[in-house]
C-alpha cells in the first residue's frame, strides 16, 4: 500500500485510465540478469520504462524499449524478455 514519490504519480496516472490491481517493479543491476523467460501472463499487463532499456521479443518482432517508452501486452500473449543493462521497469497489470 506505499508507494513512494513518483512511483505514486505513475500509479495514480495509469490506474486513473485502467481498472489496474497490480503494480511490479523490476530492477536489474546488468546485463544477462535473470527473467521470467519466455512466458505469458493471465492479465492485461502495461510496462514503462523508467531507466535503462530492455528487449522485449514477441512471435515475429521484437521491440526495444528506452526510458519513457511504453508496451501494452494482452494477457495470455507470449514475449521473453531480456536485460540489455541496469533497468527499472514499471509493469502495471490487470484484467
Amino acid at each position: 500500500s506505499f508507494l513512494p514519490g513518483t512511483l505514486k504519480n505513475a500509479w495514480d496516472e495509469v490506474s486513473g485510465k485502467y481498472n489496474v490491481s497490480v503494480l511490479h517493479v523490476y530492477l536489474s543491476l546488468g546485463e544477462g540478469s535473470p527473467t521470467f523467460g519466455k512466458h505469458k501472463d493471465e492479465m492485461n499487463v502495461l510496462l514503462v520504462q523508467a531507466i535503462g532499456s530492455m528487449t522485449y521479443f514477441f512471435e515475429s518482432e521484437s521491440v526495444v524499449l528506452n526510458p519513457s517508452d511504453s508496451i501494452f501486452i494482452k494477457g495470455g500473449e507470449y514475449h521473453e524478455p531480456k536485460v540489455t543493462n541496469p533497468r527499472v521497469t514499471l509493469s502495471f497489470s490487470w484484467e
